[in-house]
């Protein structure tokens, strides 16, 4: 689980500003706990556990193009909640 927030926290370019895994860590989970329910489990699906798109939306029961939004949209939040933590 550490491992996994350390790759969300990773997978957005503003995260490697922070000095320590502990901040990245911390960092990650406020930006899941921001996050709706659709978009949080897209980016858990997708960054976390590693699964293809195709994957994520067979699991979501969507379509892979809702999927692709909902990734987007969950990485667009992450961005702004990363660029309002750094002001």
């Amino acid at each position: 689980a550490v491992a996994d927030l350390d790759e969300l926290a990773a997978s957005v370019s503003y995260a490697a500003s922070y000095e320590s895994t502990d901040d990245r860590h911390e960092v990650a989970g406020r930006v899941l706990e921001t996050l709706p329910p659709q978009q949080k489990q897209a980016l858990v699906f997708t960054k976390l556990m590693g699964l293809s798109i195709s994957e994520a939306a067979s699991r979501a029961g969507i379509s892979q193009g809702a999927m692709k939004v909902r990734v987007h949209r969950a990485t667009r939040a992450a961005i702004r909640v990363l660029e309002a933590d750094r002001e």
